[in-house]
């Protein structure tokens, strides 16, 4: 089986509540391996380039303000993870939708997010949801090369 390569980011909120930790563990559960990290407090234009004009199209330019606003709010823990299905196996234990509420249980958004789209909204800010896993193979390899230039 051909090994792959996946973005993931703890968002501030992993950070300050911290839950890196436990995170970190769900993760290394998985079998895959951990070969990079980068902790970061991302400016406006990294932010702006991960969550770039398609995140606009699809959700409108006001949403994708208030995900620049969160994701630049902390720090944040860039990884790169390796190993067979490793897109796939990060999403599955991350919970593949980011509204935690519609994730199953034992997924780190089902589990560990205190945050829910209606309050977010209320509240006019992005849904904190603690964890970005990339959600396909190219995307993967377009986020790697955005946040680990040098890998």
């Amino acid at each position: 089986m051909q090994s792959e390569r996946t973005l993931v980011l703890l968002k501030p909120d992993a950070l300050r509540r911290r839950l890196v930790g436990e995170i970190l563990t769900r993760l290394e559960r998985t079998g895959l391996e951990l070969i990079a990290t980068r902790l970061v407090v991302p400016d406006r234009e990294l932010a702006g380039r991960h969550y770039g004009e398609a995140i606009a199209r699809k959700h409108g330019e006001h949403v994708r303000e208030l995900l620049l606003d969160y994701i630049t709010s902390g720090p944040c823990l860039a990884m790169v993870w390796e190993g067979p299905n490793a897109v796939t196996t990060i999403r599955q234990v991350a919970g593949e939708h980011f509204c935690p509420q519609q994730c199953p249980p034992g997924t780190i958004r089902r589990d560990m997010c205190s945050d829910s789209v209606e309050l977010a909204n209320s509240e006019d800010r992005a849904l904190e949801n603690l964890i970005h896993a990339a959600d396909a193979l190219e995307t993967a390899d377009e986020e790697i090369r955005l946040w680990f230039p040098d890998l």
